[in-house]
């Protein structure tokens, strides 16, 4: 059956409500249904398949009013894949995962600036090599797929970008705690000053790795400005997770090892929160200079 014209409203049975069904019809219509038609639940469902369709393709030019002023990208919920080689991956594993083997089970906005600053950064990236050293947290469902439950806007650049696997860390439930943190708005700020270098010697890691270090391990080489939501959502979260083995800090902290020590570049309202949690260990992902990019905008 055709869709309804474009430009028309069309009302939904059950759980949809109008509004959005207009915003559908608009943009993936096309047909002869009249101003305010029923239509089923079915039909409404091609439609969100359509939307879903555009926005991997990334032709859905949707704005939100907010600080953001690029705006959001949704994410449609997804269905769990079936995954090529089902086998249980140990919890704490940093793996490079197959983005058809994973999925979104909710409908979530990300912030379309930051989506596509690392698009563009992506591309640059031979993914054949080695994916993009941001991560994702995912949850192994039973039946081998990977539920991605953190890094939502890495995840969505990841497919954008075209590339066929991306780097991810497999935790337990505990990780569903870190779920949505990354994208609580908050107009106040704190400053957060530069750190003494330790000045330590430490048996150079390669690049990539994931590690657990002392927290007089790090430092942060340059004042930074943090939200106070989003480190005290983080700190509440690591405190209730906290693990001698996993640090607690299941989002990762970015940091760039010297001469000097660990020095902080990436996720640092993590890395506050967790000093602030008082965990033994910290868990990073050891970056590069080449890596840099990946932490700006």
């Amino acid at each position: 059956m055709a869709g309804p014209s474009i430009g028309t409203w069309v009302k939904v049975r059950n759980k949809s409500g109008r509004m959005t069904a207009k915003v559908l019809a608009k943009k993936y219509g096309g047909g002869s249904y009249q101003q305010g038609e029923v239509i089923t639940q079915s039909e409404y469902q091609s439609f969100q398949k359509k939307r879903a369709e555009a926005i991997a393709a990334g032709d859905d030019t949707g704005k939100k009013k907010g600080k953001d002023s690029g705006g959001t990208y949704t994410i449609p919920a997804e269905s769990a894949p079936k995954p090529y080689m089902p086998f249980k991956q140990e919890v704490g594993a940093k793996l490079f995962l197959e983005t058809d083997e994973s999925y979104s089970p909710v409908s979530e906005k990300v912030s379309r600036s930051r989506v596509d600053s690392l698009v563009s950064q992506y591309k640059k990236i031979d993914v054949d090599v080695e994916p993009p050293r941001l991560t994702a947290l995912v949850i192994q469902d039973n039946k081998g797929a990977y539920e991605v439950v953190a890094g939502k806007e890495n995840y969505l650049a990841s497919k954008r970008a075209g590339h066929w696997r991306m780097q991810a860390i497999v935790g337990n439930e505990d990780v569903r705690k870190f779920a949505g943190i990354e994208k609580i708005r908050d107009k106040q700020s704190m400053t957060v000053k530069a750190e003494k270098p330790p000045g330590l010697a430490m048996f150079r890691q390669e690049e990539g790795a994931l590690i657990n270090v002392y927290p007089n391990e790090t430092y942060l080489g340059k004042s930074v400005k943090v939200s106070p939501k989003r480190v005290a959502a983080y700190e509440k979260a690591i405190r209730e997770t906290k693990d001698g083995r996993l640090g607690g800090n299941w989002m990762p902290v970015y940091v760039k090892q010297n001469r000097q020590g660990y020095e902080v570049v990436g996720n640092h309202e993590v890395y506050v929160a967790a000093k602030r949690a008082g965990v033994d260990k910290i868990w990073t992902v050891i970056v590069g200079e080449n890596d840099m990019p990946l932490f700006k905008g």
